[in-house]
């Protein structure tokens, strides 16, 4: 059976040229960086040189930036939020971010607001999924040393105006801005310029599992979560994945590349895909809006448990999830869709779809054809 992944949101397929460069590391360079003999050295050097890279590819000065790796957007979401609020909160203990970020990002908040005494503002979407500017500002204070809202929203795909934002933090000098771009750094464009921390993860960009970076201003000091050899700037101590590190900025490159090359052709599926499951307006309803992200749909089923169209659609070869993976398992429903809509019921049964640069129109019209036919055996069997 031939398997069409519709979960991209949750993991890509690893790039074959990533997957070659890797392996050729693993043989010839598997040296610790930190050794004072020549393989160690040049373990050394090819780390630097992918930091510099991954500014390169991102339009960012080495002066002004610096790359800390870490073992994917999890990590570097932790360091980033925990290193900012430790580190400056005598200058204010007053913090923002939304309902609907990635768990990653809310429970840490939720620790630094109930075990260290922080206050913490929860910004709410629209039935867009998107953040207004207007609650950003009014939310804001001379108190506020952190604002962290996601780029792009992992379950729904709407865009958050993150630009837009940095133009309300700016006038409070205190205060650093934090963007996850985990769903958008190979699928959209921004000036990355603006932010003065951001993180992501390579496996979401046909990458290594275990791999990612914050990405931060040099002026920024953060408080270190792990204590040791002084790696990574001294934020997070302990041996480099050297190997992981230095692809990763082939990950960046490539991924910038397919945006430049596919995204018209990702648009392209995507509004036929939204499209057509508008017209099965007896079925479902729509949680994604149509001008989100091209990369995914999220829809609820009117009458019907998601779980049991998830599980029919995987019979037949085709993989979608209910929600974030890193909280499907957790959650009884999407706390995305019930800050949305208020809506237990269409929390309980949502089904996102989420496209890669692998993915096909036949792929898409094979899925409609199937979610069509397995709909209509699921009313035949009531």
């Amino acid at each position: 059976m031939k398997i069409i992944n519709f979960d991209n949101a949750a993991t890509t397929l690893i790039d074959e040229t990533i997957e070659k460069e890797y392996q050729a590391l693993l043989n010839e360079h598997f040296y610790n960086p930190s050794s004072p003999h020549r393989g160690g050295y040049e373990v050394k050097r090819k780390i630097d040189a992918s930091r510099d890279a991954i500014l390169k590819n991102l339009n960012l000065s080495k002066n002004d930036y610096k790359v800390v790796f870490t073992s994917g957007a999890t990590e570097a979401n932790n360091l980033a939020i925990l290193g900012v609020a430790r580190r400056y909160k005598n200058r204010g203990k007053h913090l923002i971010t939304t309902s609907i970020e990635h768990p990653s990002v809310l429970r840490v908040f939720y620790y630094l607001r109930d075990e260290e005494g922080f206050r913490l503002s929860i910004l709410e979407p629209d039935q867009n999924g998107i953040v207004s500017l207007e609650k950003l500002m009014a939310a804001i204070d001379d108190e506020t040393i952190l604002v962290s809202i996601m780029a792009t929203n992992n379950e729904v795909g709407s865009l958050n105006d993150v630009e837009g934002m940095v133009q309300i933090i700016r006038k409070y000098p205190k205060c650093f801005f934090h963007v996850d771009v985990a769903q958008a750094i190979a699928h959209r464009k921004l000036n990355y310029n603006l932010f003065d921390l951001f993180s992501f993860s390579a496996h979401k960009i046909n990458g290594l599992k275990g791999s990612g970076a914050l990405i931060m201003k040099s002026k920024i000091s953060l408080a270190p979560m792990i204590f040791g050899g002084e790696q990574e700037f001294g934020m997070r101590s302990g041996t480099e994945d050297a190997e992981k590190d230095i692809v990763l900025s082939s990950t960046i490159r490539l991924a910038i590349d397919k945006l430049n090359s596919k995204y018209a052709v990702i648009k392209t599926m995507h509004d036929h895909l939204y499209d057509s499951l508008v017209k099965l307006e007896d079925d479902i309803i729509m949680n994604s809006p149509r001008d989100g992200s091209p990369f995914i749909v999220n829809f609820s089923l009117k009458n019907k448990r998601a779980s049991v169209l998830v599980e029919a659609l995987s019979n037949a070869g085709i993989y979608v999830s209910t929600s974030s993976a890193c909280s499907a398992k957790l959650a009884k429903e999407s706390y995305v869709i019930k800050a949305m809509f208020a809506d237990e019921r269409r929390a309980k049964n949502s089904i996102r779809i989420s496209l890669g640069y692998d993915n096909t129109m036949d792929e898409i019209d094979t899925f409609l054809n199937t979610l069509e036919k397995i709909l209509k055996e699921i009313m035949q069997n009531d």
